[in-house]
Formats: C-alpha cells, structure tokens, sequence
C-alpha cells in the first residue's frame, strides 16, 4: 500500500500559532507605525485609544500658590486629539499641546511618544479648584474626570493663651499644628525662640535636652518641641513658622520652686499651663486667708462665752 503523503500533525501544535506576538520577544515599536508628529498609530491586540487607568489619578491636591500637575495617560492615541475642559465652566482650556484660556498659567506638557498629556497650573488659587476633565476626540467622546483640591494651610499654637508658665525642672511640650496641608511640609517647620532659629540638627548650645517631632494625620501636621527638664534660661518667645503659610507664637515662663499643681498625662508627660501655675497660686493664697478666717472665729467665740459667763454672775 502506498503512505499517504499528508503529514500528521498533533492538535496542540495549533496553540503555538495562537501566541501573541508579544510574547515572541516583539515590542509594541516593531508593529506600529506614526501618523504625524509626536502621535503613534498601533496596529496590535486593541485597536483605538484608550485611558491608562493604573497611572491616572481620580484627585489631586495642591497648596495654595504652588504648582498643580493634572495627569492623563492615553495609550493608542493614533490620530486623535486630546482636550483639557474645565467643568465648572465648560471651558477648553487646552487641544493637543495649545492653550484656548486668556490665563498663562494653564498649559498642557506633552511627552513622547505622545501618550502623556499632563496639565500644569502654575500658583494655584482657590478658585482653581473643582473638576477638570480630560478628552479624546473620539466617537462618541471619551473622557477621564479628576477632582483638583487647593488647600490653604493654616498655622497656629496647640494653647488658647499666649502666655504659658510651668515649673522649672518639669517635662514640657510646645506644639504648632497646621491645617489643610500636604506631606511636602512634614520637616520643613520652623523653630525660633527669641528671634533666633533652633537648629534640629545642633543642639549643643543648649543646656537643656530638647527633642522634635513630625506627625502627620490626614491633612493635619502636627509639629512637637519636647523639653526635657526645663530651665529658666529655656523662657523665652517661641514661635514656629512655615514658609508661604506663616507663624504662630508663645511666651514660655519657668518658675522657680516646688511644682505642686503639675499634672500627669499621657506617656509619662509633665507639663504645668499657665492657667494650672494661677490656680495653684489661688489656691495658696485662698488657703492662708481660710486659715486667717478660723483663728478669728475661735477668739469671737471665746470673746462672746467669756462676757456670757460674766454677765450671769
């Protein structure tokens, strides 16, 4: 009988025919081509553009007078447009790399191989926040929306009075919070005490152990200067301040003697206000006057018995 001159071939031979090309060792640059300037056409798995979700973000925040930096991520572009609206107002701020907004401080920044189209809002104002929207001119429109916060930072000192007095040799802590910021800020706060910078780094001058501390919870910065046995050359003016945002001040006052209105809080803390300092003198003084009160109700009663007893006889 004569062999048949068809070739057998196993069924999972079919699967390798079915690899895609990627997986040969093909970048996507040896299967597209460009259509124009800064634009790239790919002829793969998925044709058409489309959002990179994993590098786009729903928001972003800002602080007031810094630079905000809006991403859009499109992959496939090919010879589509992408446009940069404004929601509040439905205005195009920008088409592809031009601006169509009578402000400067709006423009796009476009990165080859054309699929990155970030906008950039230079000294943000308050009223720059709310939604923008980024568009691909396609049929029908497909859009990516983020949110843009502006955060106004506010600073102050964690004391309702402007004057703080405690007891020498006791654990104190000044803290200065800010409001409404960002990461950025953590370790860029201040210290001065009298006019003159506390060097975090340097504090070999002092003859007081010292100690700082950043946390940031949220969009609160909370900034902490511990003193460990204070002294009374530590009395001064301290005032912690961040730049572009301001200052907030204190006066510290050391006092001299036993501590007998100090308080424990938590984590082993010593500290004495200047409310604890005035109740404790108060309290002193209403002391010696109750004591003054006594003895001379004794002597009016004694007084009054002695006549009592006369007047009988």
């Amino acid at each position: 009988m004569r062999a048949s001159s068809h070739y057998y071939y196993p069924p999972w031979t079919f699967l390798i025919f079915a690899i895609p090309i990627s997986y040969c060792g093909y970048e996507p640059d040896d299967h597209h081509h460009t259509n124009g300037p800064g634009r790239v056409e790919l002829t793969g798995l998925y044709p058409g553009p489309y959002f990179d979700l994993e590098r786009n973000q729903d928001n972003v925040s800002a602080h007031v007078g810094t630079h905000a930096y809006l991403p859009c991520y499109v992959k496939q572009l090919g010879n589509k447009s992408v446009s940069w609206i404004r929601k509040e107002d439905s205005h195009i701020v920008t088409v592809d790399r031009y601006t169509f907004i009578a402000d400067d401080r709006f423009q796009v920044m476009a990165a080859p191989p054309g699929d990155s189209w970030m906008l950039q809002i230079k000294y943000v104002q308050p009223r720059d926040a709310g939604f923008y929207e980024c568009q691909i001119s396609t049929e029908p429109k497909m859009a990516h929306r983020i949110r843009l916060n502006v955060l106004v930072p506010k600073i102050r000192m964690d004391t309702t009075e402007e004057n703080m007095f405690v007891w020498e040799g006791s654990q104190v802590q000044l803290r200065c919070v800010v409001m409404n910021t960002l990461a950025d800020n953590v370790g860029k706060v201040i210290w001065l005490r009298n006019g003159k910078i506390l060097n975090k780094f340097d504090l070999s001058t002092s003859s007081t152990m010292l100690s700082f501390q950043a946390k940031l919870d949220g969009t609160k910065l909370t900034e902490t200067l511990t003193f460990v046995g204070v002294q009374k050359s530590d009395g001064g003016n301290y005032t912690c301040s961040l730049e572009n945002v301001g200052s907030s001040s204190v006066t510290l006052h050391v006092l001299s003697g036993e501590n007998p209105a100090a308080m424990h809080h938590g984590r082993g803390i010593t500290t004495t206000t200047s409310s604890q300092a005035t109740t404790s003198f108060h309290h002193r003084h209403l002391n010696h006057n109750y004591q003054n009160s006594f003895v001379t109700i004794v002597l009016m009663v004694l007084v009054q018995r002695t006549l009592h007893y006369i007047c009988q006889r």
